[in-house]
């Protein structure tokens, strides 16, 4: 079989499988072909504005391969990667594939999308990313971290340390997070994927089995709460899948479960026995366990954490809430087992600010505060109004929620119902379909009659929910927008609105 370099400027037909070798075969000499023949490799991403797809083309660009991609809606994504040099195109053409040597999509691109089927029609290799995700990562020690909600900053915090370590980590992270001068760049700057010799860390989601995909020799499971419907009909399904995902492991290898929840901790029995298994958390019974939490002066959490029964480190924390805490655990226990010290890791975490759209401040203005966060699961809306009312004990606060998909807010809407207790005012946009038909059994109004919360009302879209907010809001206000959609808009068309104002004052 040819050697993807030995073909490369031939046409894509060419570089299909030889007889008797495997897709898995050319996919993986495509990946590791030269680096001087890389330029001549182009990979096109349909879907390309996805936070996973996004990534992995920045990652791909680093590597040296020429890439393209197609998006519906060009976001700031899609923007910072045609700054670096990537062909953007809005919607979707035959034409875009014309001369590419693969595709890749994600979960949501039907198969009638004319881009897959021109290729398809040319013998251009189409693949998902759960396909890819595997020979990618081909080589490198891969470390995964799964679970319902956490994944991303936990995700962030051991690219951190190993980046500040020195072990040059490739990484995958479903958010952005800021490096700079300590991770040897000369000027901070927020990325969501990089290219380096040493581990491969990355966020191993569980939509659409994704994580299945994954060759990995060490994973965490932060939690395992319900959610996806629409791809895992019943709980016991989702469970199923973080079962299988965690018996992938190799012997040798390593899995941390989070000793908070009975679910991740019932994955134990999961690993076979060769499996190194560590729970972590605040559980008396954690191997990795955060004692003493108390707020600090930096907004976050103090803990001091002990292994195995002895004190080894003491813990300050910038970003606020004890599920922050349970992340930093996960990330020190995998430093730790590539030899660093938990104080030393405890230091690097020192400074962390989070990932984007984790609990972020976008502005201040007119005396009102204006955060991001990207919950939008019942437990994570819960968690991040907590950590909200910890940091602002005295402060009016409200929950600006974007509902996301139909599906999800029809099985859990019960859930959604009682978990905005800690929010002063609660304002519901109508729901964000994402990849989902419009389901006119299911409205926002439905969400608004099940909730018990004493001053909650339905704002409806992006523009008439700022108007709402800008002509209520007061000053020392804390605005947190939740939303996995596009309703972080709010925050900001809010704060243009309070820009206004102050300079009318």
């Amino acid at each position: 079989m040819p050697m993807p370099s030995e073909s490369i400027s031939l046409d894509p037909k060419q570089d299909l499988p030889a007889a008797g070798a495997t897709a898995d075969d050319w996919l993986a000499n495509l990946l590791n072909c030269p680096p001087a023949t890389r330029g001549q490799v182009r990979i096109h991403l349909v879907g390309i504005g996805g936070a996973g797809l996004s990534a992995i083309a920045g990652l791909l660009l680093e590597r040296g391969y020429t890439v393209s991609g197609s998006d519906q809606r060009p976001n700031e994504a899609t923007a910072e990667l045609a700054d670096r040099g990537v062909t953007i195109y809005r919607g979707h053409q035959a034409g875009h594939v014309a001369g590419v040597h693969l595709v890749l999509i994600s979960s949501a691109v039907p198969d009638d999308n004319p881009e897959v089927t021109a290729a398809r029609a040319a013998g251009i290799p189409v693949v998902k990313r759960q396909e890819f995700l595997g020979p990618l990562m081909a080589g490198q020690h891969g470390i995964g971290v799964a679970g319902s909600h956490g994944k991303t900053t936990t995700t962030s915090m051991i690219a951190i340390i190993l980046l500040r370590a020195g072990f040059d980590p490739s990484f995958i992270i479903g958010g952005r997070v800021t490096i700079g001068p300590a991770e040897g760049v000369a000027a901070a700057t927020t990325i969501a994927a990089r290219a380096g010799r040493g581990p491969f860390v990355i966020e191993a989601d569980e939509y659409d089995s994704m994580f299945l995909g994954l060759e990995l020799e060490a994973a965490v499971v932060t939690n395992v709460d319900w959610d996806h419907v629409d791809c895992y009909p019943t709980p016991q399904a989702f469970i199923e899948a973080f079962r299988q995902f965690v018996g992938r492991l190799p012997a040798g290898g390593l899995l941390l479960v989070c000793a908070d929840d009975p679910s991740a901790l019932a994955l134990r029995s999961a690993v076979g026995p060769d499996v190194t298994v560590l729970a972590y958390g605040l559980a008396p019974e954690a191997d990795w366990q955060a004692r003493d939490l108390a707020p600090n002066q930096f907004g976050g959490l103090d803990a001091e954490v002990w292994r195995g029964g002895e004190p080894v480190a003491s813990l300050s924390l910038a970003i606020p809430g004890r599920h922050n805490v349970r992340n930093a655990l996960a990330a020190m226990a995998v430093a730790n087992w590539h030899g660093i010290p938990p104080h030393r890791a405890a230091t690097m975490l020192r400074d962390f600010r989070g990932a984007g759209r984790r609990f972020e401040l976008i502005g201040v203005a007119n005396g009102v505060t204006v955060i991001d966060d990207y919950a939008h699961h019942p437990t994570e809306i819960a968690a991040t109004l907590a950590a909200a009312r910890m940091r602002y004990p005295t402060r009016r606060i409200w929950a600006v929620f974007q509902p996301h998909t139909f599906s999800r807010t029809k099985a859990l809407l019960d859930s959604y119902a009682h978990c905005f207790d800690d929010a002063d005012r609660v304002a519901l946009l109508d729901i964000y379909p994402a990849r989902e038909k419009l389901d006119l059994d299911m409205h926002s109004r439905k969400l608004l009659e099940r909730m018990e919360h004493p001053a909650v009302e339905y704002v409806g879209g992006i523009q008439a929910a700022a108007e709402r907010l800008l002509a209520n809001v007061a000053a020392e206000d804390i605005v947190i927008t939740m939303s996995a959609g596009n309703g972080n808009q709010v925050g900001q068309l809010l704060l243009a609105g309070l820009r206004l104002q102050e300079g009318k004052a």
